[in-house]
């Protein structure tokens, strides 16, 4: 498969997806892992399966209804404004 943005080839991988979910969930944001996808080595473009992508509306619909997650990880934050420009 050719990327439709650049025109470079696209590989097969499985990526992590950063999701942030509305103020009103109790889950503000989510890391989900193992999302198969076709990626473009080039510029970057994602492309997922319809049935890929039906997968994930599923799994966001139960992420905002509490679902328990596979594991946990604390991540750092940083503040660009500790840096001078």
């Amino acid at each position: 498969m050719k990327c439709l943005i650049c025109g470079s080839r696209m590989e097969e991988k499985t990526v992590t997806i950063a999701r942030i979910y509305e103020r009103q969930s109790d889950i503000p944001y989510a890391l989900i892992t193992d999302v198969p996808a076709e990626v473009c080595h080039q510029c970057g473009e994602t492309v997922y399966t319809a049935d890929v992508v039906a997968r994930l509306q599923e799994l966001s619909k139960r992420i905002k209804k509490g679902a328990p997650s596979a594991k946990t990880v604390e991540v750092p934050v940083y503040s660009l404004d500790d840096v001078a420009s």
